[in-house]
């Protein structure tokens, strides 16, 4: 990593608390925490002995240059994806415009992040890669996921529809907001367990619906409803799916983890046990078919099965 004696940029810190993991941000300027302020100000939280004792602590760095690495190093299936290496301790992220380290906390080390520009560090392919990652790694030590879906909340339960990427996502949430659902996400959800069942978290994380929703006024988490594996197609139709198949598409929708050999065995563990806790049944619409209409049809089979 290209550090030049590890400088920070500033001399402040923020905590975020996210689903799964609280963030300790060091060596910040004012400058770059009015930046993070914008897109994370719902997560921002004050010290405390809990978040003393159970907080990852990350320092933020200058960067002498730009990694050296190509863009088909920093892609997957067409999409933008830092690079992954396993380290002893931890993983080291690489990025077109940035490097960092995710140190496992019980190693007692500090984790990283390193920009060359004093603004890069808010920027989505950064501080979001960094977050969306380091979420991932961390939900999964919970024996939680983090899943690529929509996840739409009707009457305080959340509903999570999973599918890949044109599967609908987005036109399925703009839908379901425009009718009064509470959206989530279209983009990321974090599940994790709690009790006989798994609970849905909101995270600040961006998906083609874009940062336009306010989570503020709702709840941090809700009851997980079940799991909806989403197609496109003409009409509206459900059915129960095959736990083997469920756990196949599931795993293929969990991103940053399911990449990464040492994480296979953690990964299919979890995912099996979400099946078991929760009913997965296939939906397939069309972009014309009405928001009420198929979350009936949803709601029905889910009952069903």
């Amino acid at each position: 990593m290209s550090v030049s004696a590890e400088r920070p940029w500033g001399s402040h810190s923020l905590l975020l608390s996210l689903p799964a993991v609280i963030i300790k941000l060091n060596g910040l300027t004012k400058a770059q925490i009015h930046s993070l302020q914008g897109n994370y100000q719902r997560f921002f939280c004050e010290p405390s002995p809990i978040t003393d004792e159970y907080c990852i602590e990350c320092n933020v760095y200058q960067l002498d240059r730009e990694p050296c690495i190509s863009h088909k190093e920093v892609s997957w299936k067409g999409q933008y994806a830092p690079r992954q290496v396993r380290l002893g301790n931890g993983i080291e992220l690489t990025g077109i415009n940035f490097q960092a380290k995710i140190i496992s906390p019980c190693s007692h080390k500090f984790s990283s992040i390193s920009v060359v520009n004093e603004q890069d560090i808010a920027k989505t392919s950064v501080i979001e890669n960094f977050l969306r990652i380091l979420t991932a790694h961390q939900a999964l030590s919970l024996k939680g996921l983090v899943l690529h879906s929509a996840g739409l909340v009707y009457d305080d339960l959340a509903f999570i529809f999973s599918g890949r990427s044109n599967a609908g996502k987005t036109t399925l949430t703009r839908k379901a907001y425009q009718h009064g659902a509470r959206v989530l996400s279209d983009d990321i959800n974090v599940l994790l367990p709690e009790g006989e069942g798994y609970r849905a978290y909101a995270v600040p994380f961006t998906g083609e619906f874009g940062r336009t929703l306010e989570h503020q006024g709702g709840q941090e988490s809700y009851p997980v409803a079940g799991i909806i594996l989403l197609e496109q197609g003409d009409g509206i139709r459900t059915e129960k799916v095959k736990n083997s198949d469920a756990v196949a598409a599931l795993l293929a929708g969990c991103p940053f983890v399911n990449t990464v050999a040492e994480e296979s065995a953690s990964l299919f563990e979890a995912v099996i046990n979400l099946v078991a806790h929760h009913s997965v049944i296939r939906l397939v619409s069309g972009r014309d078919d009405r928001i009420d209409e198929i979350m009936a049809a949803v709601k029905k089979e889910l009952q069903a099965v």
